[in-house]
């Protein structure tokens, strides 16, 4: 279904499919990666307003404490928005997946997370990498 929805993403056609997939997701990681996918497409499809529901979504099944999930839906959101010329809200979402990452507990991953998250900032919205 989610190969079948990639590969239609400027069809309306692809909504559908994207729904079929996060309704047919078993695994709560499954259903994250493909609600981000669909809230890809809304974006791209200008609903900004809907991709951004579809973040919302996505963060209220989390674990409060899932700080990475949380971090990389707001890094996601935020490439979304950037791409969708929305950078002042692309500037808050980086700030929130910031924030996630630097609660992350394994220090290996938090260093990695938010090294990623500068140098993704940096080219998207051109703020200079430390």
């Amino acid at each position: 279904i989610m190969a079948e929805a990639m590969m239609l993403k400027s069809s309306t056609l692809a909504e559908d499919y994207w729904r079929r997939a996060i309704a047919a997701a078993a695994e709560p990681s499954d259903r994250f990666d493909v609600t981000i996918g669909y809230a890809d497409l809304l974006y791209s499809l200008g609903r900004n307003s809907e991709g951004a529901a579809q973040f919302d979504a996505v963060r209220a099944a989390l674990a409060p404490t899932d700080y990475d999930a949380i971090g990389r839906a707001h890094y996601a959101q935020a490439n979304y928005e950037a791409r969708a010329g929305l950078i002042e809200e692309a500037r808050r979402s980086y700030d929130e997946a910031e924030r996630a990452y630097k609660q992350i507990g394994n220090a290996s991953l938090r260093a990695f997370r938010l090294k990623d998250l500068e140098q993704a900032e940096a080219k998207t919205l051109g703020a200079p990498a430390a």
